[in-house]
C-alpha cells in the first residue's frame, strides 16, 4: 500500500500600500480593496495604511495593518508576498504620519525625510516579495525616473515604466483627480 501526499498550496498574498484612502476628501474608504477582496476570495489581501478604520469589514481574506508603509511591511515574513501595489500613496508617507499631498506638491516632492522613507519602503518591499514577485506603483510622471532608478538600486532586477493609459486613470478616486488637474501619471513595475 502507498500514500499520496497532497501539498496544501498557500494562497497568493497581495499587499496594498494605502488601502483605506482619504475618505474625508470624497474617496470611498477601502473602495479598491473591497472590490478585490470580493472578486478574488482565494487570495489573501493585506492593506497597510496609517488611517484608522473605525469599523473593520469582516472578510476572511483581508487584514489591515495600521502603520506607515516601511513599518507595516517589516511585520511580514521575508519572501512571503506575491504582489505589492500602491496607487499614488508610495512616497507620500513618512515616519510622522500621513503627509498632506498638496503641501508636498507645492515644494520639492523629494525632501530628504520623504525620500529616505520611500527608499526604506522599497527595501522592505523587495525583502518581502517572493522571487519573481512584483511591485507596482502609480506615481507622478515627473517622479517616475528617479523612483524607477532607486528601485533598481535596492535590488529589483527588472524595472519598467510606462505612461498611464486612459483606462489606468479610471482606477481610483486619486488617479481620476490627477487627470482632472492635468497631472500625468506613470505605472512602474519592478520584479524581484
Amino acid at each position: 500500500m502507498f500514500t499520496i501526499a497532497v501539498k496544501q498550496r498557500k494562497p497568493h498574498v497581495v499587499v496594498h500600500l494605502g488601502d483605506i484612502g482619504e475618505f474625508e476628501k470624497g474617496e470611498v474608504p477601502l473602495e479598491k480593496t473591497e472590490a478585490y477582496v470580493k472578486r478574488f476570495p482565494g487570495i489573501e489581501f493585506i492593506g497597510i495604511d496609517l488611517m484608522r478604520l473605525e469599523e473593520k469589514p469582516d472578510r476572511p481574506n483581508w487584514r489591515h495593518i495600521e502603520a506607515d508603509f516601511a513599518d507595516g511591511l517589516s511585520q511580514l515574513p521575508d519572501n512571503s508576498v506575491d504582489l505589492i501595489s500602491s496607487d499614488m500613496a508610495f512616497g507620500f508617507h513618512d515616519e510622522m504620519g500621513m503627509v498632506d499631498k498638496r503641501r508636498i506638491m507645492m515644494r520639492d516632492f523629494f525632501h530628504d525625510n520623504f525620500w529616505e522613507h520611500t527608499v526604506e519602503t522599497a527595501r522592505q518591499a523587495h525583502d518581502k516579495l517572493k522571487p519573481g514577485g512584483k511591485f507596482l506603483a502609480a506615481v507622478q510622471e515627473k517622479d517616475s525616473e528617479r523612483i524607477a532608478g532607486m528601485l533598481g538600486k535596492v535590488g529589483f532586477g527588472k524595472v519598467e515604466t510606462r505612461e498611464f493609459t486612459e483606462k489606468d486613470y479610471e482606477r481610483t478616486y486619486w488617479t481620476k483627480n490627477y487627470r482632472r488637474h492635468g497631472v500625468k501619471l506613470s505605472q512602474i513595475t519592478a520584479v524581484k
